[in-house]
């Protein structure tokens, strides 16, 4: 029987009860903790930060390494500007670096574009949404606001950035773990850890004063913040901690909304999906949970890690969700909902090989590929719409649909 749970609107609903296994893993011969976890909107690209002292560029497809960028101390976090392709990494030794990655070279090595004097072990990094800007959290709780400046166009030459530090945001007592900021930048939020356990909402609009900038205290917490994040369109706040829940909160108010409960350990991270309606959480149970915005239910059970998953991503396009943790592989999830095939599937179209020679039996009369209709639908979409309509099949079937589906999606590829 499928356990029931009460959810945020006060209804009973059924909880799921046949996890999900991954798409693929990514084995890049990686022999430590990933830490920190972004990739590009397709999630093509995929950028690590690792605790042997390195940031990494993965290929999504293979998990072959592109690149290796050594740091001189363990990578906490990174993060990717969308705008400018920039990536932000925070490292122990007290600096924070933009590496830059020149889209017409793509084999070549990436650039230290700018580097960070923060004074302290740096724990968190966020871009805001123009790229020009980044805040990052240090151990002692301050977070820095560095102004970056403008990257030059496409084609001209790339010096390195000038960067300067804007102003301070004070307030948290310990270290920040965890900074979003939402999409039109007038927000921020920031989690704690330690004494402080809460989450603090910040006003970023140019004319705040500076003793003014923390908007709300969300305080609901009796154990270590671990992770925050805005929904893409600024009226929600999502936080998860150590007691083992995830809070969704009212951004304008700070007031709490509900707690999602359901994992059994640890909540290290969570991700807002690109539209908002679902929310996609790691934690130390090995298990991602995919809650329904709105609701507070849990739509999905994504199982595959062997040990502690720490940190999760939402592809931009909504195709893909990704996550890392203490298993030293990236595991490749889809990322739609009940049955919304991904569009990098649903847009893949099979075209009979003609050039490939076939035995000496004769072959029939090429003909035509059939015109697109409604019921015409290419053959991976089919099987991902398969595979989604199944919720309550047996997890071996699971399975060999999952297999079913990646192999096609590499043949087509």
């Amino acid at each position: 029987k499928k356990k029931k749970k009460k959810t945020g609107d006060g209804m009973t609903k059924p909880e799921p009860t046949n996890p999900e296994g991954p798409l693929r893993f990514l084995d890049t011969g990686y022999t430590d903790n990933i830490s920190g976890l972004a990739c590009t909107s397709d999630a093509s690209t995929i950028f690590l930060g690792c605790n042997d002292r390195a940031a990494r560029f993965v290929d999504g497809r293979h998990g072959t390494v592109q690149h290796t960028q050594q740091h001189p101390a363990n990578v906490n976090r990174v993060a990717l500007s969308q705008k400018t392709g920039q990536i932000a990494t925070a490292c122990q030794d007290g600096k924070v670096r933009v590496l830059r990655v020149l889209p017409q070279q793509h084999d070549a090595p990436p650039q230290i574009a700018a580097e960070m004097n923060a004074g302290g072990a740096v724990v968190s990094v966020c871009f805001m949404p123009d790229g020009s800007q980044l805040l990052c959290g240090l151990t002692s709780g301050t977070i820095q606001w560095w102004d970056l400046g403008q990257e030059p166009p496409q084609g001209q030459e790339q010096p390195p950035l000038r960067p300067a530090l804007r102003t301070c945001l004070r307030g948290h007592t310990r270290q920040v773990n965890a900074i979003a900021v939402s999409a039109d930048g007038r927000r921020a939020v920031s989690a704690a850890s330690d004494s402080d356990k809460d989450v603090r909402v910040w006003d970023l609009t140019p004319q705040t004063q500076p003793d003014r900038q923390c908007l709300h205290i969300l305080r609901s917490y009796g154990f270590n913040v671990t992770s925050c994040d805005i929904s893409p369109d600024g009226t929600l706040v999502a936080s998860t901690s150590t007691d083992k829940t995830v809070k969704i909160w009212q951004l304008d108010s700070g007031r709490l909304l509900r707690t999602l409960t359901g994992h059994y350990s640890f909540v290290y991270d969570c991700r807002f999906s690109p539209d908002g309606q679902y929310l996609v959480s790691c934690s130390s149970d090995k298990m991602l949970r995919v809650w329904r915005t709105a609701t507070g239910e849990t739509v999905r059970l994504l199982q595959g890690h062997t040990e502690n998953a720490l940190c999760c991503v939402w592809s931009a396009d909504g195709s893909t969700i990704l996550s890392a943790g203490i298993d030293k592989k990236i595991s490749v999830w889809r990322g739609t909902t009940e049955g919304r095939v991904p569009a990098r599937l649903a847009t893949a179209t099979y075209a009979r090989p003609d050039t490939v020679n076939t035995p000496s039996r004769a072959r029939p009369e090429a003909r035509p590929p059939p015109q697109a209709t409604a019921s015409a639908v290419p053959i991976p979409a089919a099987a991902a719409a398969a595979h989604a309509s199944l919720p309550n099949c047996d997890g071996e079937l699971q399975i060999r649909l999952t297999s079913m589906q990646t192999a096609l999606d590499q043949v087509l590829a």
